[in-house]
């Protein structure tokens, strides 16, 4: 058996009373998990397998399905579940990440990372600056970090422009602009902010000053190369997003 911190990416309804829930473990990864009887209203699980939920979860693991011995919710996420808006965003950011990773595979860090998003994500208002940040990281933890510094079709380090390629994960220079289909053109200051994202704590760059217009440019961006390099399918949550 092994217990390990975890957060709860989603639940579904199996059988008469059970459920399967997909988890992101500190040390395990990502773990699918059926758990008898949640759905019955007197399971000591009911609650404590619900969506955002955070904790200590004992768990018998195996290579397909998972089993749950024992839990205890020290985050339950109160204040996401209390503001629609929130709660979309939070579902989009579970989301991403059950698409983004497989069963079984650990990446160092990235609990700590969704984990913190969460709680930040219970404490502000700025939910389109959090959504970027968050996007951002989840793309540099996974290992496609976006390329800045030289060209990403040639690799030039030379006569860059400030065009951001899709398909290519990064700047082109100018030689090669000519032949980007599918580039976005930012400016100087775009790219530096996208920069000190991809480098400093999340807490820092939640404080950093940054314009609607910078954002939504920089969020449909990164949209694009989540659909391109991350996800195996679309997400059903990005939908729900657009009303924030």
């Amino acid at each position: 058996m092994v217990t390990t911190k975890a957060i709860v990416l989603s639940r579904k309804k199996v059988a008469e009373s059970d459920v399967i829930i997909n988890l992101l473990t500190r040390t395990e990864g990502k773990v699918r998990v059926y758990v008898n009887g949640a759905r019955h209203p007197k399971s000591r699980f009911a609650s404590a397998t619900q969506p955002f939920n955070e904790g200590v979860f004992s768990l018998f693991i195996n290579k397909d399905l998972s089993r749950l011995s024992e839990v205890q919710i020290s985050n339950p996420h109160m204040t996401i579940r209390a503001d629609m808006n929130k709660i979309f965003l939070a579902t989009y950011m579970l989301e991403l990440v059950e698409l983004a990773i497989e069963d079984g595979q650990l990446i160092k860090g990235l609990y700590d990372k969704v984990a913190y998003a969460l709680v930040a994500l219970g404490e502000t208002e700025h939910l389109q600056l959090l959504k970027v940040v968050y996007d951002l990281k989840f793309i540099v933890a996974i290992g496609y970090q976006p390329v800045l510094f030289s060209c990403s079709v040639c690799g030039s380090e030379a006569n860059l422009s400030t065009s951001l390629s899709v398909q290519h994960g990064g700047v082109v220079c100018h030689s090669c602009l000519s032949d980007c289909s599918d580039c976005t053109a930012f400016t100087l200051e775009d790219l530096k902010w996208i920069n000190i994202v991809l480098k400093k704590p999340f807490k820092t760059v939640q404080q950093l000053a940054v314009s609607d217009t910078m954002l939504l440019k920089i969020g449909t961006w990164t949209n694009r190369f989540i659909a391109t390099h991350v996800v195996r399918r679309p997400l059903k949550s990005l939908k729900l997003l657009s009303i924030l």
